[in-house]
Parts: C-alpha cells; sequence; structure tokens
C-alpha cells in the first residue's frame, strides 16, 4: 500500500467532510497523485460518486448549452 507523502488520511478526511456531499475513500496502489498512479482505481472509486452526484444533470446541461465552467458554475466565456 502506498502512502501519501502530502496528505494524511485524517486531513483527507477532514477536508472531504468539510464539503457538501464530500466522501473521501483510499485507492489502493496510490498516493498523493492517484490518477497517475492507479487511474483505474481512481475511476472506480469516481464512479459510484458521479452516479449519485448532480454531474450528470450538469453535464447534460453543458451538452445542451454549450460549453460549461463547472468550478464557477456558468457557461464559458467564448472570448478565449
Amino acid at each position: 500500500m502506498r502512502r501519501d507523502d502530502v496528505l494524511t488520511d485524517e486531513s483527507a478526511a477532514s477536508f472531504a467532510s468539510a464539503l457538501p456531499d464530500g466522501r473521501w475513500m483510499r485507492v489502493e496502489d496510490a498516493a498523493h497523485t492517484v490518477q497517475g498512479d492507479n487511474p483505474r482505481g481512481l475511476v472506480e472509486a469516481l464512479r459510484p460518486f458521479l452516479r449519485e452526484s448532480n454531474f450528470s444533470r450538469v453535464r447534460r446541461f453543458a451538452i445542451a448549452s454549450g460549453p460549461y465552467d463547472m468550478i464557477r458554475g456558468r457557461p464559458l466565456e467564448q472570448d478565449y
């Protein structure tokens, strides 16, 4: 099992609990850069969360209305 040298399990759990609908779970064979260490494990961890969240509703909106900035919660500005 790899350990994150940046964030402890306790800190990660505390951070997740402070977010609305936040969750924390360990992805086996991964440390701080989960997407690089175990991408398949990351996807397996994210799937249930995304199914339960509003992500699918936001994604349908984004497809229907054009590019959408999910961080700011609004359509992307077109002058980039």
